[in-house]
């Protein structure tokens, strides 16, 4: 045979073109191939090709040449002549240099030593005995998940996502069998764009992403890998030899622990076992109908079903909007009057577009959805259509559906698209946010404990809060839940983010929504101590929103309003930035004019408002001191007065104004006064100050009422009124009270 280059022709074999050597998939192009092997020497186990004893390592294929001269069909019943023969020349670049640089395995070769190497020094196990087929998995699957995740695949639960995460959590096992207790792959990832990035600059292009996804995905599997595969180990030692793994076990490893089945046949294949197929598809297809059953009566709209079937068939949306403003994507479904289309042409039917993944937020937790541009183009790189994206949103838990109107061009199933969201409006939501986390670790430091989050919006122009507490919060206190965020703010304290087992995540400190339902691996938000060196945490809560780096990029907090939402629920309204420094400014404009229609400074306003009221009640006064009858009886009960008033005919709502006067010009002592208006009557008791702790206006009023004829009462310890009838005894009451302040006053 002809000579290769480098390669001595001595170790070259070649199988030779005939009908006996078909290189042939299930369907496509396919002919009679040539192979060319390479012969590694005697020292390997393994005979030539064809022969019995071939699967052996001693003979490497190197090359295949394949004949492609016929088209085979799906059922493999016909090939028909292609009408463009040619010659496909499939050789393996990396088998090759094993060749070339004296290995006898592409994993000795220079490349993917670099990468085992480094997994060496990070895990700390020699490349060596049972852990060889390890190193090599974990940089043959870390080299793949990267090249994919740069191509634009992410994990998901359909297609080449599906294929990736089995590939990725394929990684982790061996990542576990090394006794790996951290995630590894991100941190071997600079050991292979190092490599390679040179050669592959998509690879340094999407590291962020690259290395984000592979942190996410580790962490989502890691601890859900032991315990599945407890669960398998125990299963499998109830088995008799060789019996097969039952299909339910393979079912709950998938649906509880995120064992892809593959995964699970691939652990098996260790033991000589498989997984009972019947049993496991029979338990999917149950799934499935109880999950469909259980949307159908949620009470959701009718087209909710719509969601659901989109999400069995693409599986969930990727966010990748944490890292990143803008990005890529495919779309999947676009949806127009609850109906899936094909393609849509720009027109003002609002439109639905679902993609394989999104820097846009979906409405959740509070946080309302990202707004911003969709652009689609050419493969010419024109643009073709742009869709302006007013809302998004979150359907069937995993799906996020981007919302609006498809301005001008055409979009289709397929199409490539370019995202980019409103980056002022996401800069105000995150503010708000991380707010909203400061305020609930402000109520928990200052007020209590025990308050929890009851509901929260998170707007861009402005936070609610609603939270559980048994009496209102004074302004004083709600003043100093400002200053205690605004100091945080000022300090500008980091926000860390991290993704970890929700139990571990818990156990840690970080507090949940009550009610709230979470996966096997959460999102931890953690606000920190200041800059200069306390970094114990101000809060830490599971969070899946979106936040500021820096609490110093909040600005300003500012509550605006406090009030009751239903029994035992309090809510706080507030702003940050400068929508808090526009209300601010509006606050004190207001407080100007207002001072400017006095004709005195804003800080005197307070005094000159105080002064009018009290001039205002001494007015109510003057005009009840002229009524058509007036009766006044002052008796001295110890060093106390009891002075009583008789009025006819005057207007109920004056009267507390009517006592506050008279109580003033009492040193101490009560005042009763009794106003007779046709046939009813109405009785008024003020208590100066500093007999409150002896009578209590509202308690004396009651019994008053009961010899008025009347019943109950109200008011507090200094003023209570109530009602009687008009042939009220004057005398008896002041007897009465007379009789009830000698004994109070020897009780004290």
């Amino acid at each position: 045979m002809e000579k290769i280059a480098g390669l001595s022709q001595d170790h070259l074999i070649r199988i030779n073109t005939s009908d006996n050597f078909w290189s042939a998939g299930d369907s496509g192009p396919c002919g009679p191939c040539s192979e060319i092997f390479y012969d590694q020497g005697p020292s390997l186990q393994g005979g030539p090709p064809g022969s019995p004893t071939g699967d052996g390592d001693r003979f490497m294929e190197i090359w295949n040449l394949v004949f492609m001269q016929y088209l085979q069909s799906p059922e493999k019943s016909e090939r028909t002549p292609l009408p463009m023969p040619c010659v496909d020349t499939g050789m393996g670049l990396e088998r090759i240099a094993s060749v070339m640089q004296g290995v006898t395995s592409n994993f000795e070769t220079d490349t993917f030593q670099t990468l085992i190497q480094a997994n060496v020094d990070l895990t700390n196990v020699p490349y060596q005995g049972t852990a060889v087929v390890s190193h090599r998995i974990i940089a043959d699957h870390l080299r793949a998940i990267s090249f994919l995740i740069a191509d634009g695949v992410l994990p998901s639960n359909e297609g080449r996502g599906y294929v990736l995460r089995r590939i990725l959590r394929r990684a982790v096992r061996h990542a576990h069998l090394l006794n790996v207790q951290k995630p590894l792959l991100a941190r071997l990832f600079p050991a292979l764009s190092g490599e390679m990035g040179l050669v592959y600059p998509e690879l340094l292009r999407a590291s962020d992403l690259i290395q984000e996804t592979l942190n996410d995905e580790e962490c989502r599997f890691q601890d859900t890998l032991s315990r599945g595969l407890k669960v398998l180990e125990e299963s499998l030692e109830t088995l008799p030899p060789r019996a097969n793994l039952s299909g339910a076990v393979a079912f709950k490893l998938y649906d509880t622990y995120g064992f892809p089945l593959d995964l699970t046949q691939d652990i098996l294949k260790t033991n000589h076992r498989t997984v009972d197929q019947k049993e496991f598809d029979a338990c999917m297809d149950k799934q499935r109908a109880d999950a469909r059953a259980s949307w159908s009566g949620s009470g959701e709209k009718a087209e909710d079903g719509l969601w659901y079937d989109l999400l069995s068939l693409h599986g969930a949306t990727h966010f990748m909007g944490y890292a990143s403003p803008s990005g890529e994507a495919h779309v999947q479904a676009l949806i127009q009057n609850t109906h899936t289309q094909d393609s849509v042409s720009s027109s003002s039917v609002p439109l639905q577009v679902l993609l394989n993944q999104t820097p846009f937020y979906g409405e959740a937790g509070g946080q309302l959805g990202d707004r911003g541009i969709l652009e689609v183009f050419s493969p010419e790189g024109l643009l073709k259509g742009t869709m302006k994206i007013t809302n998004t949103r979150k359907f069937a838990t995993d799906l996020v559906v981007h919302e609006g109107l498809l301005e001008e061009g055409k979009l289709q199933i397929g199409d490539k698209v370019t995202l980019h969201i409103d980056l002022e409006r996401r800069a105000s939501l995150s503010a708000n946010h991380t707010a909203t986390h400061l305020l609930h670790a402000a109520l928990h430091a200052l007020v209590s404990k025990t308050i929890t989050q009851k509901g929260s919006l998170v707007a861009p122009d402005r936070l609610r809060f609603d939270f559980n507490a048994k009496e209102p919060l004074s302004w004083a206190l709600l003043s100093d839940i400002e200053q205690w965020i605004n100091t945080k703010i000022q300090n500008n304290t980091p926000v860390l983010t991290s993704t970890m087992n929700t139990q571990e995540a818990l156990d840690s400190g970080a507090m949940a929504l009550f009610g709230q339902k979470y996966t096997d691996q959460v999102r931890v938000v953690s606000i920190h101590g200041t800059p200069r060196g306390d970094l114990s945490p101000t809060s830490t809560e599971l969070c899946g929103g979106t936040h500021v780096e820096q609490t110093g990029s909040i600005g300003l907090f500012k509550i605006i309003s406090h009030s009751s939402v239903s029994s035992g629920v309090r809510r706080i309204e507030a702003l940050t930035g400068l929508h808090a420094l526009q209300y601010t400014q509006e606050q004190e404009a207001f407080l100007r004019e207002s001072a400017g229609l006095l004709k005195i400074q804003p800080q005197g306003l307070l005094d000159r408002l105080k002064e009018i009221l009290k001039e205002k009640k001494s007015s109510k006064a003057k005009d009840i001191l002229s009524p058509t009858k007036v009766q006044e009886d002052r008796k001295l009960i110890g060093n106390n007065i009891l002075l009583t008033i008789t009025l006819e005919n005057q207007n109920d709502l004056n009267l507390k104004a009517y006592a506050e006067t008279l109580k003033s010009k009492l040193s101490s002592g009560l005042v009763l006064i009794v106003n007779i208006s046709g046939s009813k009557s109405s009785l008024a008791l003020g208590v100066t100050d500093n007999l409150v702790p002896t009578f209590q206006a509202v308690e004396l009023i009651r019994a008053l009422a009961l010899k008025a004829g009347g019943q109950g009462g109200g008011g507090n310890d200094g003023f209570a009124q109530s009602g009687g009838k008009s042939h009220v005894s004057i005398p008896l009451l002041t007897a009465f009270l007379e009789e009830k302040m000698q004994h109070l006053l020897k009780k004290s």
